[in-house]
């Protein structure tokens, strides 16, 4: 009797060792479907590296269109992989002015959802965008970092239009475009939770 209460003890003690080393791979373990997942927890502050999967001009993007992205590296965690190169991103255009005021142009975007597996998760990014100004030029706006890629102000765009490696362009004169290829960096502004 003494020795199969030891071995039920032994056993179990196998088991927590099994769960605990689980546990230090990921944040969490969850069952689901009678199946264990794991949660890993991506912190706030993370930077990704995000390319722009369309273009998006004041033209035809206004204030609340959406548009897609895709990571430009891996997003990784203590080298875990979370989401690979390629991954599916979504945002929305936060404001998109142009077309009247010469000089007076902005489009600021910002990402709001990651794909993720099967998952579309909601993530809080730094918005990001460029603005016009009266010499044809066009200046980086907002807390993310356009920096550069295929940067195009379509027909009618005025030379010299570029900013630094390429934040945007003017379009006729009349309009800002960030090119579909450009790349960004952003940060997460909140956790984000992955279950795997």
């Amino acid at each position: 009797m003494v020795r199969l209460i030891q071995l039920k003890k032994s056993a179990w003690v196998g088991i927590l060792a099994i769960l605990l080393s689980a546990v230090v791979w990921a944040d969490t373990l969850v069952l689901k479907n009678g199946q264990a997942q794991a949660t890993i927890t991506v912190p706030a502050g993370t930077k990704l590296m995000v390319k722009l999967g369309q273009a998006v001009n004041t033209q035809k993007d206004k204030t609340g269109a959406s548009f897609f992205g895709f990571l430009d590296l891996d997003l990784t965690v203590d080298g875990i992989v979370v989401a690979p190169k390629g991954s599916k991103l979504y945002g929305k255009v936060v404001k998109s002015d142009g077309g009247n005021r010469i000089g007076k142009q902005t489009i600021v975007i910002q990402y709001t959802d990651l794909v993720v597996g099967n998952q579309q998760l909601p993530i809080v990014t730094d918005p990001l965008g460029a603005e016009g100004n009266k010499g044809g030029l066009v200046k980086k706006v907002a807390a993310g970092a356009l920096i550069g890629g295929a940067i195009d102000g379509g027909q009618g765009a005025g030379t010299g239009a570029l900013v630094g490696a390429g934040v945007g362009v003017l379009a006729g004169g009349k309009h800002i475009q960030i090119a579909a290829g450009t790349l960004a960096e952003i940060y997460l502004k909140q956790p984000l939770t992955v279950t795997r």
